[in-house]
């Protein structure tokens, strides 16, 4: 019974992530969804439209600053926000998810 209580305990927390507060929040949306990426687009902006397309999962850029950037290729099997971390590694920019289904690109 005691191993019963311990995994329905931790259950709820294989939804969640930390935040930098120390609270959680939940990362079960859209952005969470897998996919198997074959990109090795020249900007940025491609990039990031590739990843989001039909997915539920809004990435939010300033296309005017960031849109030519020359983004890393993604290739593999990754979640949405894993795709991007891979595509910003190195460039100057940052993600940061601003909502359940919603992640904000901008320069650091």
């Amino acid at each position: 019974m005691k191993k019963l209580v311990a995994v329905l305990l931790l259950l709820p927390l294989t939804a969640c992530d930390l935040v930098p507060d120390g609270t959680t929040k939940d990362v079960t949306g859209s952005c969470e969804k897998t996919a198997d990426y074959q990109l090795e687009l020249p900007r940025m902006d491609e990039t990031l439209q590739q990843i989001a397309h039909g997915t539920g999962c809004f990435i939010e850029a300033d296309l005017t600053r960031i849109g030519a950037i020359k983004p890393k290729p993604v290739i593999g099997h990754y979640t949405i926000r894993a795709a991007i971390e891979i595509a910003i590694a190195g460039t100057g920019l940052e993600s940061e998810q601003t909502a359940l289904n919603n992640i904000k690109v901008s320069p650091k």
